[in-house]
């Protein structure tokens, strides 16, 4: 229906996933609610409870996805501990290109890796400004 809706649909997020091969931040866009291929992949997908991925709730926020080709093949992958998790952190370069991609939507590439770089060497700042002056558009 619209962007923001569409963070928040599983068939919609999945279907985006596989036609573009991600589901960051920026992929939610107009241009990808109107992509036919995502439209016409999400209606074909459903959401199920899985008894070995409620079985580790609360303790585990896990997720299971099972593709079934036209062909017959079935691909099958489970993940107990998502990205990002204590018990599956991100690497400091995930982090990173994670800032990158988001802080891309509203500040300029220059301004971006400074932040970067201020903040990887926080002990040595003397004074918050040198990091604020940066967040201003």
């Amino acid at each position: 229906r619209d962007v923001t809706e569409s963070h928040f649909s599983a068939a919609f997020c999945i279907a985006m996933c596989l036609v573009k091969g991600s589901n960051s931040f920026g992929d939610y866009s107009d241009e990808s609610l109107a992509d036919p291929r995502i439209r016409d992949l999400a209606r074909r997908v459903t959401v199920e409870a899985d008894p070995d991925v409620d079985a580790v709730y609360p303790a585990k926020r896990a997720g299971k996805v099972t593709i079934r080709m036209a062909s017959g093949a079935v691909f099958q992958e489970t993940v107990f501990d998502a990205k990002g998790t204590l018990e599956n952190p991100m690497t400091r370069a995930e982090v990173e290109d994670k800032f990158r991609a988001l802080a891309a939507l509203v500040l300029p590439p220059n301004r971006v890796e400074a932040l970067i770089e201020r903040i990887a060497n926080l002990s040595s700042i003397t004074d918050i400004r040198q990091i604020t002056e940066l967040l201003t558009a």
